[in-house]
Order: C-alpha cells, then structure tokens, then sequence
C-alpha cells in the first residue's frame, strides 16, 4: 500500500521556489541600483578633482576651437562654425587653429571677413600650426591676436595663378583643338594654345589687382609700415620668428599659450571646457560623389586635366 504526500507539501515547495526568484530579483536589482550611483559618484570626483569651485569653473567656462587645414577651396564649413560659436552665450572665446599653406582667393576673403564680424562680439585668437601662408595668414590676419611657433612657416603674401599649356603634346600626337569663343580674351589661359602678349598682360593685372586687396587688408589689420609692406609685398615667406619681428604676428607660442591668452581674455577661471566641431566621416558612396576638387588638391587636378588657372593666395 503506498504513501501518499503530505497535504499541502507540493503548494510549499512552489513558493519557495517563487520567493527565491524574487529575492534574486531584487538583489539583481539593487546591485545595478549600487554600480549606477557608483558609477556617477565617480564622474562627480573626476569632474571636482581640485574642489566644487574647480568644478564650477569647468562646467561654466567654455571655449571654441576651429581648425583650419588644407587648401582652402570653401569656405564652408569654417564660417558656419565661427558664426555658430559666435552666437553662443556659453562661448566666451573662440581658438582658431591654422595649418594651411592657403587656396582660392575667394573663399579666404569670406573666412576672413567673418573672423573679422566674430572678434567684434568675442575674441577670436588665431593659433598657427606648422604653415600658416598665403591664404592661411590673410584668414589668421583678422583675428584678435596672432599666435605663432618660432619655426612656422608664415607671411607668403601674395597671389599666385598658374596653368599647364600643351599645345606641343597635342601636335605630336596629332590632336587639333577647335575653340568657339564669343569675345577675344573669352579663352585666355587656355591651355591649348601659347598665351599671347596681351593675355599675359590681363592676367598681370588681374593678379596684382587682388594682391593690392591682399597687401590692404594685412595692412588694415596688423597696421604695417610702409616699409614693411613694401618688403612683403613680394611674397617671401617668413619664419614666425621674423614675423613677429615684422609685426605680422603678434607673440612666439604655442597652442597652449594661445589658449591660455584667451581664458585670461574671457575672464575663465580653472581649466575651459573647449567645445569643438563634429567630425564625420564621409562614406565612400559620399567620397565618390562630392567634387573632384574636394577629394585632390588643386594643384594636381590642374597638373593632371589641365583645369583653367585657378587664382590662389597660395
């Protein structure tokens, strides 16, 4: 005859098994409870590390970077950011960080332009990297105050056109352009024929024409002699040492030094928080479609194709 269970056992054990559950549950989570207070305890200490009024000071005092590099071939996004910046309450100052030996003549006057428009609402310090020529420097001219390394490549200010003419590569291998034009000059610096007299003569004066506007807003801005224009005005580039020498710059320093000149000018105590722009990466299907100039330099597209002149403070 066999024995039966006890009434009731099976109903018990249920609830054991359930009440277990439960408390796992719970201990699971008060544990995360514990690693998430833990966790922002640790980003309150690293972020007071110096005391609450470092802290403040972190949290309060904010400055811009915006890099400058390459050729210049748009102006876009460089005055997008300035102008963003710029508008910004939180941003007491912005860093402009130059490494560009410069580009097209156009969009460097309209960055500079808008360095120009930013320094009159907030100081803009231009901190220059490696080179900092041509086009580069007419950009970093408009800024509040000029920072340079001793050893950087600087000045360079002038106008530069050039162009590839293959008339003869052409003959010989028996290739006869035909040009359709609706003025004389309407083809000058065409790359398939020699340039004439009266070409290089307009193509002179176009260059010197923009390298007067060039020389007048150096002048304007770093308030040159007349002998100092007059020794630039052919284009040498200089040392950062022997700009500053000349006035085109205004101390010897690095990045640092130029950050620490504008924390003292936006009246920021402790260590700024500096803010910059995104940086996305392009897909490939984005590389392959963007111009061709935005994925060569210039200088390489008009060796290789034979483009017309590009007019460059470079």
């Amino acid at each position: 005859m066999s024995q039966s269970a006890p009434c009731g056992v099976p109903n018990r054990g249920r609830r054991i098994r359930e009440d277990t559950r439960g408390r796992a549950r719970i201990g699971g989570l008060i544990l995360v409870a514990v690693l998430i207070v833990a966790f922002a305890g640790g980003m309150i200490l690293v972020g007071m590390r110096g005391g609450p009024k470092r802290w403040v000071a972190r949290t309060g005092g904010k400055l811009a970077r915006v890099d400058l590099e390459g050729i210049i071939l748009e102006s876009e996004p460089t005055t997008k950011w300035l102008k963003t910046y710029a508008d910004r309450e939180d941003i007491k100052g912005i860093i402009l960080r130059i490494d560009s030996q410069g580009g097209a003549v156009g969009p460097s006057q309209e960055i500079y332009a808008m360095v120009k428009e930013v320094r009159t609402v907030k100081p803009v310090v231009a901190s220059l990297g490696s080179v900092a020529a041509s086009g580069g420097y007419y950009v970093a001219s408009a800024a509040t105050r000029i920072f340079s390394n001793p050893g950087t490549l600087t000045g360079n200010v002038g106008v530069i056109m050039g162009y590839t003419h293959v008339e003869r590569l052409l003959n010989r291998i028996y290739v006869d352009p035909v040009i359709v034009k609706s003025g004389a000059r309407k083809d000058v610096a065409s790359p398939m024929r020699p340039p004439t007299e009266e070409d290089l003569a307009l193509l002179q004066g176009l260059v010197d024409d923009v390298s007067r506007q060039f020389l007048a807003d150096v002048r304007s801005q770093r308030e040159l002699t007349e002998e100092t224009v007059a020794l630039i005005s052919d284009g040498r580039p200089l040392s950062g040492a022997q700009a500053k020498d000349m006035g085109l710059v205004d101390d010897l320093g690095t990045l640092q030094d130029a950050t620490a000149w504008l924390k003292a000018q936006a009246g920021i105590e402790g260590e700024p928080v500096i803010v910059r722009p995104p940086s996305p990466q392009p897909s490939l299907i984005e590389w392959l479609t963007s111009r061709p100039e935005q994925r060569f330099p210039a200088s390489v597209l008009e060796q290789l194709f034979f483009f017309g002149p590009m007019l460059s403070v470079r």
